[in-house]
């Protein structure tokens, strides 16, 4: 019989787990679903650590940008890499 195991990553740990050069995918459209914890805690790690380095950040739609969810410029304030949205916005850090 499977055993349920929950895996619980503090946001700013998470940061620890990008390596330098990476590309991440982000799923959300705008502030719905947004992993707005998420990117604050990647944003966080780095200030703190100054890694992870030239981060490509990809996303369908703006993440966050609405009703005050802050999203990509979590890691866009902290100048972390590059943003590109295939869809309705592109955003190059």
């Amino acid at each position: 019989m499977a055993q349920n195991i929950k895996i619980q990553l503090d946001p700013k740990d998470v940061g620890a787990l990008i390596p330098n050069e990476s590309v991440v995918t982000i799923s959300s459209s705008s502030a719905l679903g947004c992993p707005d914890l998420t990117l604050k805690g990647i944003g966080q790690f780095y200030n703190q650590n100054q890694s992870p380095k030239n981060v490509t950040f990809v996303s369908p739609i703006a993440a966050g940008d609405m009703y005050g969810v802050k999203g990509i410029d979590h890691v866009h304030d902290h100048h972390l890499g590059h943003a590109f949205g295939i869809g309705l916005f592109t955003l190059k850090i």
